[in-house]
């Protein structure tokens, strides 16, 4: 298989680069602004790994940039199996004080560049009846948020587009997947190295290999998207956002040497602890959360919330655990912390994705397949029943595993 990867010179373009030739032995076309450094990647990769690679040089946030790339690969007779759309820029800045021509690069670049190259390479995996398309979306997606105006809009262009297309194409064999990861360790985003360091520490940010590794594993088997949450920091970033459009915005003051080593040593100290920790108290406060808002879902017959109360009980237990490692003791603190920490969770992601994870969930029912309540599945089925018949309503693209965890 021939995989075209976008931005392929650095950053988690490299990565996709480096994964699909070493694990999936593809061969591979690799785009980029950059020639040197995009030359290099290509003879390295080639000489590792024993795939064909193709170093093709262009600047995609051009007008005609998927067209000419396009009909470029027509030309040399390359058919393109994999469409890996990650090329991208970022910038912070106030809307109205921001170039015109950086706005203009960005949308063509995110929007209209990925939206062509979809478009024309697509449109030949549907006839081939086979094919994959990556594209790479971003948290930022779901947030309204001063300063990324831009960006975060077109990354929520990327997702719906492609949550779209996933319905269009499946017919045809043609799967779409749409990653939505939070912060990455690249250099995007001009970190100075040791803050890189330290948000990776701090699961802030989550390296590119990692990511990627998820990404692809997604799309070969078909899923049609995936949101990789960096861990705990990630997801508690949420709360910075404002509630309103008139709400004030955070502003993170520079950290001082003293701050950067106290974060430090307590990531060190986390890093370091292994082995069981008994935390009866804390487990048995968790525990009671979890009943008190399972009673709660219940009256209310509100699955949503049933879904994420143990997702934000984890949250809040492992919360509580980390209390605990800093502080050196289960105290009460601990526990009023941890259960502040598990409401707080659950009313964020109520607020933000309960009407995405609602949709979803009606998008699953409306088609009889893929719906995460598998009481209508199981009614369909007759007593006894065996995989195969299961499969056949859940759908093909479920592995035997899953089918045995929904038994």
């Amino acid at each position: 298989m021939l995989a075209l990867v976008t931005g392929a010179s650095s950053g988690i373009g490299l990565q996709y680069a480096t994964q699909l030739a070493r694990d999936y032995h593809c061969d591979l076309l690799l785009v980029s602004n950059q020639q040197k450094e995009l030359d290099e990647v290509a003879a390295d990769l080639a000489e590792k790994y024993g795939v064909k690679t193709i170093a093709h040089f262009a600047d995609l946030s051009l007008n005609d940039a998927a067209e000419n790339l396009y009909a470029w690969c027509k030309e040399n007779n390359l058919q393109v199996d994999i469409l890996i759309n990650n090329a991208g820029v970022f910038f912070f800045n106030d809307y109205c004080s921001t170039d015109i021509r950086r706005i203009e690069l960005m949308l063509q670049l995110h929007v209209m560049t990925v939206a062509k190259l979809t478009r024309l390479f697509a449109a030949d995996m549907k006839e081939r009846r086979n094919g994959y398309i990556l594209n790479m979306s971003s948290m930022s997606a779901w947030m309204a948020m001063p300063g990324i105006q831009t960006y975060n809009a077109s990354k929520a262009f990327i997702y719906n587009f492609s949550k779209s297309l996933w319905y269009e194409l499946k017919p045809y064999n043609v799967h779409i997947t749409v990653m939505a990861p939070g912060a990455v360790d690249t250099g995007l985003f001009g970190l100075a190295p040791n803050l890189r360091k330290l948000a990776v520490a701090l699961t802030v940010s989550i390296p590119p290999e990692k990511l990627v590794k998820r990404a692809l594993k997604k799309m070969f088997k078909g899923k049609n998207e995936s949101n990789a949450e960096n861990g705990l920091s990630s997801r508690m970033m949420l709360s910075e956002m404002p509630d309103t459009m008139f709400a004030k915005i955070t502003v993170f003051k520079d950290l001082s040497e003293t701050d950067i080593n106290r974060i430090s040593d307590a990531a060190a100290l986390l890093r370091g602890a292994s082995g069981f920790y008994d935390t009866p108290r804390l487990r048995k406060a968790i525990d009671k959360w979890l009943e008190d808002k399972r009673i709660e879902s219940a009256m209310d017959m509100d699955i949503i919330k049933d879904r994420f109360r143990r997702r934000s009980g984890l949250i809040g237990f492992r919360c509580g655990v980390v209390f605990m490692l800093l502080a050196g003791k289960e105290s009460g603190a601990c526990i009023d912390f941890a259960l502040k920490m598990a409401e707080y969770t659950l009313q964020m992601q109520m607020k933000l994705f309960a009407p995405l994870l609602a949709k979803h969930l009606n998008d699953g029912q409306d088609a009889g397949i893929r719906t995460s309540v598998n009481g209508s599945i199981f009614e369909s089925l007759p007593s006894p029943f065996d995989l195969h018949e299961l499969r056949r309503l859940k759908g093909t693209e479920f592995s035997e595993s899953s089918l045995y965890r929904n038994i």
